[in-house]
């Protein structure tokens, strides 16, 4: 602060001060008594009254330091807050008097605030420091009620009027240069009439781990403090470690194993010090190994005047948390979340019917819990008001996730929630197995629960998958079954069009399953399935026909024949023989498939009906469009009698009889079909599902076939500019968009089971690739080129389609057109 210090005043004499109604002084106590004064619920425990006369401070003689400010940590570093703080603080006329300091637990909130006070203190800069441990109320006011006792006298057995006294004595215009820092602060609500007044010649510090708007008032700024920079990190490891020690190898592992957390690095430090050939590469493997657990990685002394180790830093605030109405939640909300993403996790996940189950049991424990509950440290917390005991709804569950975002143990953006690492993990280790296992399902449970039945989202979907993989590494998910939601991950991967890592997870799930089980378990049979769909989608339908062919008598050995795994089985087969060219193989089990599916299912169930929908399919794909239109059109009114006229199955056979419409020749009537259509897929599925953005691609080719090619061109630009932010720029359907590809495209089979099920229409948009590119070839004149390609082509056609497929015979008359050319 620049301020001028102003002329030292002579200490007023007691009598005067108890004249002009400051405060009252006495000399001595008669009686040293221990006191305790009541203050605003809080209990004031003021030490034992001391025998000699209290004795006002002579500023004249030097500055006074109230209050016991941390010792600085070795070798600390400087950081943009400090820089921030000092520069705020020192604006003279345009200073921010109070700057309210927030960061999680340990990134060095009170290390600033140290530094900055010892700092103005030993350069002559502040004539007044109290330093006030702010956890509680009655801490406030006993530090105000000691530092008024030393300044202007006031009466030490009223506390508040002490406290209150004090205040006003900063306010004065004549008043030494004072700095009130405020420690820790636990809860805003501590500070009601007794924030430091806004005296030009005065400051105040807050730290805090609250991001309450309470905090935020007039007059104050806040500083958010974050973690080590990289930089800072390192520059910390090698300072504490030595540049040239055998300690300091890995020190950037290190950094990044601790997530740059201050006080989990100077514990790592300290440690490393402490125990004779210690690395940090040796501490980096325990870290990350995650087979030590944390309270044992620390040093047996603290480092920095610490108070508390990183197993222990946040349990305090989660204690405070779960203590507030809904008594008992956040605890629980906190080990469900150590299990997930710390990169985020959905909200869905805890505002889930799954999640909000589990709550509602843990708010009923805590409500029928003893009178004193412990907080995760062993402390004993004051009873819990016992309320209604109402399911815990979402709307109090966001409010619980706002209070740990005020209490900085999250990130909370309405949308998303974010855990550091560290703190995941010091939760994580104070779980017993049992409790490790039931919010392990239930977080699973959350996540089936909210994963869209149909791509839509691939960003979503892949934070979806992510806090599966988190999952998955960190609890069991193979206990009687292999959890559903292990199967939705696999699906969403496939679906987003990284069919070979599909194929690689399920490969990894078959073997896992294998392990848990044993090779006859339903559920290791559909991991195997679903092997074979991958490989199919990935391009090998031989291999995946036989492999399924090979797994059908295992189902029908374990299952029975009538099981829907098994008549699922029997429909990929059906598909994938009709895909490498057996339709009339094809047909004669689809036929026998439906037979049996009327009889086990009935003849209004969803499998059934997507079996009839392939029927009409594949008789298009084998040449008779105007046979699927009318097949199609039949089954219609079944879809929307059973399903609703906007279930996505119904808008799906819509979408799919505009297309062989225009297949049958009628192209008009196809573009005015899908132009109805595309209003309700807005509406039912938003714009930007996959199905949406496929019939506005539909729509463009039909436009382009009624000889309207400019718009088709405008609309495939406007697509490709959605299909890009939507999809990504490598998704098969945005590469195929980039190619103004105009060929119109069936959606896929009406969905009717869990795993993914083999879609009747064959792989298309492959083959149709590569005649574009051959096309393209003979287009610029190499010739050679595009006839090789040509024959390739043609093979595939005719092994896939078959040799009278409509698009067999147009790669064999391009194929003809180059060879009489180059003759």
């Amino acid at each position: 602060m620049t301020e001028p210090q102003p002329e030292p005043e002579a200490p007023p004499a007691p009598e005067n001060l108890a004249a002009n109604g400051n405060a009252s002084f006495v000399n001595n106590f008669a009686d040293p008594v221990k006191t305790v004064i009541q203050a605003d619920n809080s209990e004031v425990h003021l030490h034992q009254a001391e025998a000699e006369p209290t004795r006002l401070h002579d500023f004249r003689s030097g500055p006074l330091s109230v209050g016991h400010v941390p010792s600085l940590a070795a070798e600390r570093q400087t950081r943009e807050s400090d820089e921030i703080l000092a520069r705020t603080l020192e604006a003279g006329e345009t200073a921010v008097l109070c700057q309210v300091m927030v960061g999680m637990g340990g990134v060095g909130k009170t290390q600033t605030a140290a530094a900055y006070a010892q700092q103005n203190l030993h350069d002559g800069n502040i004539d007044l420091l109290v330093w006030v441990s702010a956890s509680d109320r009655a801490s406030i006011i006993s530090a105000f009620t000691s530092a008024a006792r030393q300044t202007c006298g006031a009466d030490p057995h009223d506390a508040v009027a002490s406290a209150e006294a004090f205040l006003s004595w900063l306010n004065r215009p004549s008043g030494p240069r004072w700095l009130v820092v405020l420690d820790d602060l636990t809860d805003p609500d501590h500070l009601i009439g007794l924030w430091p007044p806004a005296a030009p010649h005065g400051r105040t510090i807050v730290t805090t781990r609250r991001r309450d708007s309470a905090l935020d008032g007039e007059g104050r700024q806040r500083i958010d403090l974050g973690k080590f920079t990289e930089d800072q990190a390192r520059s910390y490891l090698r300072q504490r470690l030595g540049a040239h020690s055998p300690a300091f190898q890995g020190a950037d592992r290190l950094a990044n194993a601790l997530e740059h957390l201050p006080l989990a690095l100077a514990q790592a430090a300290a440690y490393i010090r402490d125990q004779p050939g210690s690395t940090c590469e040796s501490y980096s493997a325990m870290v990350e190994g995650n087979t030590v657990k944390l309270r044992e990685l620390q040093p047996e002394r603290l480092p920095d005047g610490y108070p508390f180790g990183v197993a222990a830093c946040w349990s305090i605030s989660i204690a405070l948390a779960d203590g507030e109405e809904p008594v008992g939640v956040a605890g629980s909300i906190m080990a469900t979340a150590s299990l997930l993403d710390a990169a985020g996790i959905p909200v869905g996940v805890f505002t889930s019917e799954a999640l909000r189950t589990l709550l509602s049991a843990a708010h009923q424990e805590a409500l029928s819990a003893e009178p004193k509950q412990r907080s995760l440290d062993g402390d004993e917390l004051a009873p819990a008001d016992k309320q209604t005991r109402a399911p815990i709804e979402s709307a109090a569950v966001e409010k619980v996730l706002s209070r740990l975002f005020r209490l900085n143990l999250i990130d909370f953006d309405g949308s998303t929630v974010r855990v550091h690492g560290l703190v995941q993990r010091a939760v994580r280790e104070r779980l017993t197995p049992v409790e490790s296992k039931v919010h392990a399902v239930s977080a699973a449970d959350a996540l089936k629960e909210i994963w869209p039945p149909v791509a839509s989202s691939p960003i979503y979907e892949a934070s979806l998958r992510a806090n599966t993989t988190s999952l998955r590494e960190r609890a069991s998910l193979f206990e009687t079954r292999a959890h559903p939601v292990l199967f939705e991950a696999g699906r969403s991967l496939g679906e987003e069009g990284q069919v070979a890592k599909a194929g690689e997870y399920f490969q990894k799930l078959y073997a896992d399953c294998q392990t848990a089980f044993g090779p006859d378990h339903p559920h290791t049979l559909s991991a195997n399935h679903n092997i074979a769909i991958w490989r199919r989608n990935a391009g090998n339908a031989a291999g995946a026909l036989t492999a399924l062919e090979a797994l059908l008598p295992d189902f029908i050995r374990i299952l029975g024949p009538d099981h829907d795994e098994t008549l699922i089985t029997r429909s990929n087969i059906a598909s994938l023989r009709a895909e490498t060219g057996h339709l009339i193989a094809a047909f004669a089990e689809f036929e026998a498939l439906l037979t049996d599916q009327i009889r086990v299912f009935g003849p209004d169930h969803s499998n059934t009906l997507a079996t009839r929908n392939n029927i009409a399919a594949w008789h298009g794909e084998a040449g008779d469009a105007a046979g699927a239109l009318t097949a199609l059109e039949a089954l219609l009114p079944d879809f929307i009698r059973d399903l609703g006229p906007d279930h996505p199955d119904t808008l799906t056979i819509r979408n799919n009889i505009a297309y062989w419409r225009g297949e049958a020749g009628d192209a008009a009537g196809a573009l005015t079909a899908l132009e109805a259509l595309l209003p309700d897929f807005i509406r039912v599925l938003g714009p930007d599902h996959p199905h949406t953005l496929a019939t506005r691609g539909n729509i463009a080719h039909w436009r382009a076939e009624t000889d309207d090619a400019a718009g088709a061109l405008t609309a495939l630009e406007a697509l490709l500019t959605d299909r890009t932010r939507v999809l990504g720029p490598d998704h098969p359907d945005t590469l195929t968009t980039r190619r103004h590809d105009w060929r119109p495209h069936r959606l896929r089979s009406p969905p009717h089971r869990l795993h993914p099920c083999l879609r009747a229409r064959p792989p298309r948009h492959t083959l149709t690739t590569r005649h574009n590119i051959a096309y393209w070839r003979g287009e610029t004149g190499d010739t050679t080129g595009a006839l090789t390609a040509f024959e390739a082509l043609l093979t595939d056609r005719t092994r896939v389609l078959g040799p009278d497929h409509p698009d067999t015979l147009t790669t064999r008359r391009r194929r003809d057109f180059l060879r009489e050319t180059s003759e």
